[in-house]
């Protein structure tokens, strides 16, 4: 079946002060209206100290639309390099649970080398710790009956079982090429 989404870019390319509304209450009511208008999922992004795209947190940013649509909400995408596999999974079952199995997850690396080097991440490491940390939510994901254990290049880990598991059981997986 052929699905519709629409894309909330967040973007701003002049300073806040040529702007009347509220980035954040005129994006909530292009995600109502989308919902309203039969829309089958939202897509909201997050990137980090970009001005004209101001959402660090893509699972508040999913949060808040998804309290208030009844479509599903997708992350388009949640950047994997920049914080620990174990919080990203943790927080990104959880967005899961909050939304009642809506959660439509996509995921990346991040696009801009201005992102990495503020985080303090290699530009040049980033395909390598998105796959990582890919491979690691895999692993975490796919073992709902006990800790796992986790050596990387980027993260390690002993015994750690993440809480709560998605709502979505069992999650499918898309081939990303390596």
């Amino acid at each position: 079946m052929l699905k519709f989404g629409i894309f909330l870019s967040y973007q701003r390319i002049h300073p806040p002060e040529h702007y009347e509304d509220d980035l954040f209450e005129e994006k909530l009511a292009e995600a109502i209206e989308a919902d309203r208008l039969g829309y089958d999922i939202v897509w909201v992004p997050e990137h980090h100290l970009i001005h004209f795209m101001q959402v660090p947190s893509i699972a508040v940013l999913a949060t808040q639309i998804g309290m208030s649509v009844k479509c599903a909400v997708g992350t388009m995408v949640a950047l994997l390099t920049y914080r620990h596999p174990l919080v990203t999974a943790g927080e990104l079952a959880l967005l899961d649970r909050v939304l009642g199995g809506r959660l439509e997850l996509g995921v990346g690396r991040g696009a801009y080398e201005y992102e990495f080097e503020r985080l303090g991440v290699p530009f040049k490491e980033g395909k390598d710790r998105f796959f990582e940390a890919l491979d690691t939510l895999e692993k975490i994901w796919h073992s709902p009956d006990r800790a796992v254990s986790y050596e990387g290049r980027f993260a390690s880990f002993d015994e750690a079982y993440v809480w709560p598991r998605p709502a979505q059981q069992p999650h499918r997986r898309c081939g990303l090429p390596r």
